[in-house]
């Protein structure tokens, strides 16, 4: 979804700002709105999609091992130390 600002709400922007507070009337909802470079870095620092590493999976799976019993899984992870 996109909302292009009017010319008058540009203005209202102070030149350097990171972020504007934006109260919908209706629902009396505050937002804040920010400029592209912030939320891409926030994303970056919040999420990471990318694909689990063999180190990631290996301590995954002992983890999980661990929460099963006693018993020793460690030859399910032959390939991990």
């Amino acid at each position: 979804m996109s909302i292009e600002l009017t010319v008058d709400q540009t203005a209202a922007i102070p030149e350097n700002a990171e972020d504007v507070v934006v109260i919908d009337p209706r629902t009396r909802r505050t937002y804040r709105l920010i400029r592209e470079d912030v939320y891409r870095n926030l994303q970056s620092l919040a999420y990471d999609d990318s694909p689990w590493s063999d180190g990631e999976q290996a301590l995954l799976a002992s983890a999980a091992f661990a929460e099963l019993d006693d018993t020793d899984y460690s030859h399910y992870l032959q390939d991990h130390p």
